[in-house]
């Protein structure tokens, strides 16, 4: 173990400015005898004395020995990392060197859609070839959420070539990813993970706040200790943790994408950041979580009603901390169209109000054959006595009997968002269920309930919802596709689900 209460390259520093060199070398300041004064008088002169460059007691970053060497040491050891390594040029850097040493040229790269502009830069000097892998948006909010495991696995059957997956957790909103899984994904494939971890440096000093990238399985993250951890701007990190990286290549990447010329000042400055981190940062968590709280008042929730008889219903409110476990679904409304009666849609949370009613409406007819059968019982005591001696009565059977088989209709505008579509209901829905393709060559899916209950059925129309438009259904526009659309598949979404 190292301890953690040093900072060797700041104490460096300082034991060098001490001896009172005579100073020929880079900064042309001289430590800080060439400041303009009027700098001076609004910050100080102390600070640029620690404005120095490579030497024999300060190290070299591009060939780390000493104090460097040992700072970034103490930085692997927080995060449990096989290597750790300052960055001057931003996260902009370690971005372009993990695509540098995660694809070569001509080789495949996975690119989450709303990466850094960084990667773009990566890709442009490494040669290696993007493959997209779009997150979802979240439409309560219109912005994009994270990927998905299952994302993951379908870019990989398309394209097996893929070297590495390059993806941001947490976002610039905060959204993290399950990157557990996507990790495992990334490994059977054998390829790698890389994390723009940004915006998450924090997150592994308390266990309110989900794990981090390295945590989790990541080959390599890096993180900006400016945003979030108190180091100067420009300054972040590079973590390595994985067998599959080539180290050479890592070092060889950042020798191109950093400057010969590195601020030590940004540098003492992740030294002390990482100080900070170690010494009182799940202290730091904890005081911002009893100040401001991780559970926000505002925080997404899940709501599912469960109708149980004609005047009651459950209601199931999950509070959904991670984002990406937000049913969006249950607040997916369209507004009704005056001029096109027919566009009126039954996405989401209008689904389960349709439900209801026509559940109320058996169920009413329930009830009153119940109230009908029982003045039958009245009139007949040995039936009644029968009926009280087994505990059931003839309505309750009949009442049991009483099943709603609801329809729904939903289009789609492509096929692969019926295949998308299928491969997030995979296991869960084994109803009837038939795809046409209509005059305007959209895809019309229509989906019966069968042996799901209502709530598992309340479920599937949603997962529907997130891939294509839900609609009134009614026989005349059932009759209307097998006459006039081109029937494509019946059992449509167990069959796409394979593909």
């Amino acid at each position: 173990m190292l301890d953690q209460n040093k900072t060797p390259l700041l104490d460096a520093i300082g034991e060098f400015i001490h001896t009172k060199p005579a100073y020929f070398r880079i900064p042309g300041h001289r430590l800080q005898k060439g400041i303009s004064s009027r700098w001076t008088d609004k910050v100080g002169e102390e600070i640029f004395a620690y404005d120095v460059t490579e030497t024999p007691y300060t190290d070299d970053l591009h060939q780390a020995e000493g104090a460097i060497r040992e700072a970034q040491q103490l930085l692997g050891e927080l995060y449990h990392t096989d290597r750790s390594f300052f960055l001057v040029n931003g996260s902009t850097c370690g971005n372009e060197a993990m695509i540098l040493a995660g694809a070569l040229e001509g080789q495949e790269i996975m690119i989450a859609r709303n990466a850094h502009k960084s990667a773009m830069m990566g890709l442009i000097m490494s040669g290696a070839r993007p493959v997209y892998v779009s997150p979802k948006v979240l439409g309560e909010w219109g912005i994009q959420g994270g990927i998905t495991p299952k994302d993951v696995e379908r870019c990989f059957k398309k394209h097996p070539g893929c070297r590495a997956l390059f993806m941001v957790s947490p976002s610039y909103y905060g959204i993290t990813s399950d990157l557990k899984a996507i990790a495992q994904v990334c490994h059977e494939h054998g390829a790698m993970l890389l994390v723009d971890e940004a915006h998450g440096g924090h997150v592994y000093f308390h266990e309110a706040l989900p794990q981090g990238a390295i945590e989790q399985g990541a080959d390599m993250c890096v993180q900006s200790m400016h945003k979030v951890t108190g180091a100067l701007t420009q300054s972040s990190v590079l973590h390595v943790h994985s067998s599959l990286v080539d180290m050479d290549r890592v070092t060889s990447a950042l020798h191109i994408v950093q400057s010969t010329s590195p601020n030590y000042l940004l540098m003492t400055s992740l030294d002390c950041a990482r100080y900070e981190l170690a010494m009182h940062g799940r202290e730091m968590m904890q005081q911002a979580q009893l100040q401001f709280g991780f559970e926000a008042d505002n925080i997404p929730l899940m709501i599912e009603a469960i109708p149980i008889s004609g005047e009651s219903v459950v209601l199931i409110i999950t509070k959904v901390e991670d984002p990406e476990e937000l049913d969006t679904r249950f607040s997916k409304f369209s507004p009704y169209k005056k001029s096109k009666p027919d566009a009126l849609h039954f996405d989401g949370a209008d689904n389960i109000i349709d439900i209801f009613q026509k559940l109320y409406e058996e169920t009413k007819k329930a009830i009153s054959s119940e109230d009908s059968s029982e003045k039958q019982k009245n009139a007949s005591a040995k039936n009644d006595q029968a009926a009280s001696s087994s505990g059931t009565s003839e309505n309750e059977d009949d009442a049991a009997k009483i099943s709603v088989n609801l329809v729904r209709l939903y289009s789609f505008r492509t096929l692969d968002d019926v295949i998308a579509a299928a491969h997030g209901l995979d296991g869960f829905y084994k109803g009837v269920n038939t795809l046409y393709k209509d005059e305007n060559a959209l895809y019309q899916l229509i989906v019966h309930q069968s042996s799901c209950t209502a709530e598992e059925f309340n479920k599937v129309c949603n997962i529907l919802s997130e891939y294509g438009s839900g609609h009134a259904f009614t026989p005349a526009g059932e009759a209307h596709l097998k006459e006039h659309g081109e029937l494509i598949l019946r059992k449509a979404l167990q069959q796409l689900a394979q593909i």
